[in-house]
């Protein structure tokens, strides 16, 4: 819905604007890239095209476009561009304050961007690793006690969009569930169980090939 023109002159773009991959920087990307598509089938190359916003899919858009040939004016509000790809400098370490991953190598674009900026990548884990056996053990009998849970509720799109995600599990729960519980959701979603609704849980597709940052 979000995606939709507003009155053929107002885009929407960002990841919440994804269906396939939203909450992804690359998901944002595409969005840009989309709407850049749209006016470009619907205006000419005389049309001035303001772009509000200098994140992933604000600098995608424009960049598409003046590529094009149209007259692109983009505002910032912020003292930078990036959105929330942005790196600080803590006691002489570069660090990254915001979106640092790559979810899924294969076919995602920012891989090439990357590549061609002269940014280097490395493989990484995303799921939680214990060096100890039995935190681990913890954490796996908890984690597949969640996604069962999930796999169990049968409710439609209306359905999914009104229960929460706390309301599938048991109100007693031992310590191998509450930890992945809070890791799986708290952690995730920035929402206790019982505020996130299990339609919250859908984030599109995923992009295989492993992760990096």
């Amino acid at each position: 819905m979000l995606a939709q023109p507003v009155h053929r002159r107002l885009l929407i773009t960002g990841e919440a604007t994804s269906h396939a991959s939203p909450a992804t920087v690359h998901g944002a990307f595409a969005s840009g890239l989309r709407s850049a598509d749209l006016i470009r089938e619907n205006r000419d190359r005389n049309t001035n095209v303001t772009v509000v916003g200098a994140g992933a899919s604000g600098i995608a858009c424009a960049r598409s476009l003046r590529d094009s040939g149209f007259d692109v004016q983009v505002v910032e509000a912020r003292d930078r561009i990036g959105g929330r790809v942005w790196s600080e400098t803590l006691d002489g370490v570069p660090a990254e304050m915001g979106a640092s991953w790559i979810h899924g190598v294969t076919g995602n674009p920012l891989v090439g961007l990357a590549e061609r900026a002269g940014v280097a990548t490395l493989p990484f884990a995303y799921d939680y690793n214990f060096v100890d056996a039995q935190q681990r053990r913890l954490a796996l009998s908890g984690e597949a006690q969640v996604r069962r849970g999930l796999r169990s509720f049968k409710g439609g799109y209306a359905e999914s969009a009104t229960a929460s995600v706390g309301s599938l599990f048991p109100l007693r729960q031992g310590p191998g569930l509450a930890w992945a519980l809070a890791y799986e959701i708290t952690h995730e979603f920035a929402a206790d169980p019982d505020e996130l609704s299990v339609l919250g849980r859908r984030e599109g597709e995923y992009v295989l090939g492993g992760d990096r940052i």
